[in-house]
């Protein structure tokens, strides 16, 4: 009979520690803190037509106090419901086969509805690429025209001006209108053919690659896989962009 009341109570003993345990856990998952859903990010070149047309770019030059070159600064405005990220490194002032790489690496995240300010993206640019029409502002590659400012009538002046013109819808050749005087002039050009710009973007990356390379006749060669994929861009003047990489200038390239 005891050995009986024993079993049954050890047995009851286990129920209830069951039941508390199930009670604990159950309350330990309920104060258990959601995680909160990361916020995705997207670059720039990665965004659709429709949303870099979302993505507005303004563009101010000033006379530099201590020559007689210029700076140019720019705002960035991101009225797309994203978060989007840009490089600016991968910004280039070009005027018929002239480009000017930015003089900037920082990183920034413009989030939806928020505006920046880009200090100084290009330094001591003379003033004989502005002083005659049109350049042509492009991120990354020439695909993703941003803006073709005028400064024309500030250089004149030396005061500093706002050029609002956005055409990042438009992948075509913006500065037609300048490469009369600007697109047969090579003999600046450090990169002239396409093994040169194949070599260089295998310096940049690190490896031999099978790529093709193909004068897109505004800022230097695009660069496309086996695939026909576009994975980078070498300038004119031997920087390399890499898609999903670090922008490497021509000084710091192995096979410069």
């Amino acid at each position: 009979m005891k050995k009986a009341v024993i079993v049954m109570g050890i047995g009851a003993l286990v129920i209830l520690a069951g039941c508390s345990s199930n009670t604990t856990n159950g309350k330990s998952g309920n104060n258990e803190p959601t995680s909160s859903k990361s916020v995705n990010e997207t670059g720039y070149q990665k965004l659709s037509k429709a949303d870099q047309k979302k993505v507005s770019f303004k563009f101010a030059v000033s006379k530099d106090e201590e020559s007689s070159n210029y700076s140019i600064s720019g705002t960035i405005k991101n009225n797309s419901k994203k978060v989007v990220t840009i490089d600016e490194s991968y910004f280039h002032l070009v005027r018929g086969k002239k480009s000017i790489k930015s003089a900037s690496k920082e990183k920034v995240s413009v989030k939806a509805g928020q505006q920046i300010t880009v200090n100084e993206l290009f330094k001591n640019v003379d003033s004989s690429l502005l002083s005659n029409g049109k350049v042509s502002i492009q991120y990354f590659d020439s695909a993703n025209v941003v803006a073709t400012p005028d400064f024309s009538d500030d250089i004149d002046t030396g005061d500093e001006t706002d050029q609002t013109d956005n055409t990042n819808q438009s992948t075509g050749d913006t500065t037609s209108d300048n490469d009369s005087n600007d697109s047969q002039d090579t003999s600046g050009n450090i990169v002239d053919s396409s093994a040169k710009a194949i070599s260089l973007f295998n310096g940049a990356v690190g490896e031999e690659s099978s790529v093709t390379a193909t004068d897109n006749g505004s800022d230097g060669y695009t660069i496309n896989d086996s695939d026909g994929k576009s994975v980078g861009t070498v300038m004119y003047n031997g920087d390399t962009i890499v898609v999903n990489g670090p922008m490497m200038s021509y000084d710091e390239n192995p096979n410069a």
